[in-house]
């Protein structure tokens, strides 16, 4: 008879089962670290504790699903929280009736999150595009996690509270910068170039010319010659990548 560390008596007869469980432990212990640093690196769940993050590790299950798979279906009861773990997916969100809006879900990325947040039904489909492993954990589960981790809601305010500032200072921006061009502003073209004669006949071989010309424009004369009208001609005439291009009109 011998005793462990811990006080425990054990026989040699219990020497080799006693190692095989220690080794299973070990194993079980390293999956969950590598799942812990992989959630830690490649999904928005880093912000959470170490501690947090290894007790969800040990909630997750690896499911597979083959391409073509609808893993999630919008308006209904959200039964587990997805975690892409390799393969592409494609998300659907309705804007409007009639109306989806897709993006990609690539690994890292998460659904039923917002969901499960607000005790709403799923707000998006989700299918598989090629073959996908997730990791899934149950929404009891989740919710659990939530009941034991309060700092998992407090660090999701918080990162919420940076996306609004973020998302404030990017309309502020986009402001002054829409101001900064409001004279560039290009209005809709009143009419074309009609008649026969020399000059309208060079005018409309000029627009066309500009429109198929990479470079900025700059029209000038006299007032009342309807240059800004000329500029949407030539503008409304660009290929849709080239309207970066700047048309200014002088002598208004």
């Amino acid at each position: 008879m011998a005793t462990s560390p811990t006080g425990e008596t054990f026989s040699r007869a219990d020497c080799p089962r006693m190692r095989r469980k220690n080794i299973l432990e070990l194993g079980v212990s390293i999956a969950y670290t590598e799942e812990k640093k992989w959630l830690e690196e490649s999904t928005e769940l880093g912000i959470l504790s170490r501690e947090i993050l290894q007790d969800l590790a040990r909630e997750m299950q690896a499911t597979t699903f083959p391409p073509g798979f609808r893993v999630v279906i919008e308006d209904t009861p959200v039964t587990n929280l997805y975690i892409l773990e390799r393969g592409v997916a494609d998300r659907y969100r309705r804007k409007q009736p009639g109306l989806m809006w897709a993006s990609s879900l690539l690994p890292g990325a998460i659904a039923n999150l917002s969901a499960l947040g607000r005790s709403q039904p799923a707000d998006s489909r989700i299918i598989t595009r090629t073959e996908c492993q997730f990791w899934v954990i149950s929404a009891d589960r989740w919710r659990n996690l939530l009941e034991r981790y309060p700092q998992i809601v407090e660090a999701y305010a918080q990162r919420l509270a940076a996306k609004l500032e973020q998302l404030e200072a990017e309309i502020a921006y986009e402001k002054e910068r829409q101001n900064a061009l409001r004279s560039y502003l290009v209005p809709q073209a009143k009419r074309g170039v009609i008649g026969n004669s020399r000059y309208a006949v060079k005018l409309r071989q000029q627009i066309r010319t500009a429109s198929s010309d990479a470079r900025s424009v700059l029209i000038s004369g006299e007032p009342g010659l309807e240059k800004d009208n000329l500029a949407a001609l030539i503008h409304f005439g660009l290929d849709s990548e080239q309207w970066s291009r700047i048309i200014r009109a002088f002598g208004r």
